[in-house]
């Protein structure tokens, strides 16, 4: 996770700070907890071209059904605050999942069920979705809109 330190701000300026730079970005809250100082977002879907980390991508390109995911912990200690965030990207892998699955299944026997088929669960529930990697641009992003919106520059603090 990125961390930002801030010296010279409350806690609850910046948990609204943190908050309101996610929602600025797109992101819906999934969860916000201000006394632990712990907000997450619902998935945000969108395609991707190419760039997901798989050979395949590398060399097609095709569109990938790619989710973003947003967290962010506030905590403060000795006067100051530290403001810990990360954006993962993730793809849909379902399809290449099932297809691996099934094909190197050790028995022919007929002996799959409908729950062993998915149909006990909802579509949701069976998705398989792989980390590709963070998303640096946008936790930048998230970074400037949080030092905006407390009254600080780059300067004024310290990213690790």
């Amino acid at each position: 996770m990125a961390t930002l330190r801030l010296t010279d701000v409350t806690f609850r300026d910046a948990f609204e700070a943190t908050e309101a730079s996610l929602r600025e970005q797109g992101f819906r809250l999934a969860e916000r907890n201000p006394a632990g100082g712990y907000l997450r977002s619902f998935p945000a879907e969108s395609t991707m071209s190419g760039g997901t980390g798989s050979l395949s991508d590398a060399l097609v390109r095709p569109a990938n059904a790619v989710r973003r995911l947003a967290e962010a912990q506030v905590t403060s200690r000795e006067g100051s605050v530290a403001v810990r965030y990360r954006v993962t990207i993730e793809r849909l892998d379902t399809a290449k999942v099932r297809a691996w699955t099934r094909e190197h299944e050790v028995s022919d026997a007929p002996v799959e069920t409908p729950i062993d088929q998915d149909q006990g669960t909802l579509p949701a529930q069976n998705e398989t979705w792989t980390f590709i990697r963070r998303d640096g641009a946008m936790e930048q992003q998230i970074r400037a809109a949080i030092l905006e919106r407390i009254g600080r520059t780059p300067a004024g603090s310290h990213s690790s």
